[in-house]
């Protein structure tokens, strides 16, 4: 543990434990604050018992239906989400969206926010059927709102699109994605991971409706942001060479095949733990968005 760490920590405890007197209101702040810091620290165990405490506190201070708890409350979830704890991120996100739809207007941020988070955790675990009508109810809100968060429709259409793509309704699901790939090179650029997530997206709906240039395309794109970002050994860069492999060997091109099929033996050999950025599945993942702040 470094300096700086073990510094922050020993602040964030001193006031934690009522130094200088602090009221309760003090301590939920410094509670929050320090959530976050363990998280930047990626310490989600002791980030979950300090989120727990200020959810704890929260309800004495503020209620057990203010929407300060739910704040709380979605935070825990996330953490739940992050660990793989599915089950108490799902019953956690419910309990945070009934707090928010009882005391919040319909289209409030915090309500999408939940209705999102909810509808990606569904995603994750094949429960599609549960994380449409989600998807759906979050897309409808934040199109209308004033104060539209361009960013967030178009992640909530990369999530539909490959929701569809999942049930094989891959008509919807390329309209879908190409609304989400249009917004994300207007407001990211043409080379963010986003771009590349939806890119990937595409081409797996060009290859599976036989569209075998526009998929090769998509693929390629997607790839080369990827090894921008990340490098060229990157275990991200898998499961579009992957894809790559299956397409060049499904149009009989199997020197180009054996060339993916190289590159991914190349990587796997020399993976070292790197953590992923991207998922194979071709969602926008929240656990890499922090929870609302």
């Amino acid at each position: 543990m470094n300096i700086k760490k073990i510094a922050t920590l020993l602040f964030l405890s001193f006031y934690l434990h009522g130094g200088h007197g602090q009221t309760k209101d003090d301590q939920w702040i410094s509670l929050n604050k320090k959530f976050y810091f363990l998280i930047e620290q990626k310490d989600f165990k002791q980030a979950e018992l300090a989120i727990k405490d200020a959810t704890q506190l929260a309800e004495e201070i503020f209620g057990p239906k203010h929407p300060n708890v739910a704040k709380n409350l979605s935070c825990l979830a996330w953490v739940y989400d992050v660990q793989g704890r599915y089950e108490l991120a799902i019953e956690t996100t419910l309990r945070a969206l009934d707090i928010r739809e009882r005391s919040l207007a319909p289209n409030h941020p915090d309500v999408v926010e939940s209705l999102w988070r909810l509808a990606s955790i569904y995603h994750s675990q094949h429960k599609y059927e549960k994380a449409k009508p989600l998807y759906e109810r979050s897309l409808t809100i934040e199109e209308k709102s004033p104060n539209r968060n361009n960013r967030l429709v178009s992640d909530i259409l990369n999530n539909l699109g490959a929701l569809h793509t999942s049930q094989q309704r891959y008509a919807e699901a390329e309209l879908l994605l190409q609304r989400s790939l249009k917004i994300r090179e207007s407001i990211l650029g043409t080379t963010s991971l986003e771009v590349a997530t939806t890119s990937y997206g595409l081409g797996v709906v060009y290859y599976a409706t036989g569209k075998y240039v526009q998929a090769e395309q998509q693929y390629k794109r997607s790839l080369a942001i990827v090894e921008t970002i990340s490098g060229k050994n990157h275990p991200d860069l898998i499961p579009r060479l992957k894809a790559l492999e299956t397409l060049f060997r499904t149009t009989n091109r199997a020197i180009d095949a054996r060339r993916m099929e190289q590159r991914i033996s190349l990587i796997r050999s020399g993976q070292t733990g790197n953590r992923s950025i991207l998922r194979e599945r071709c969602i926008s993942d929240p656990k890499f968005q922090p929870c609302s702040d």
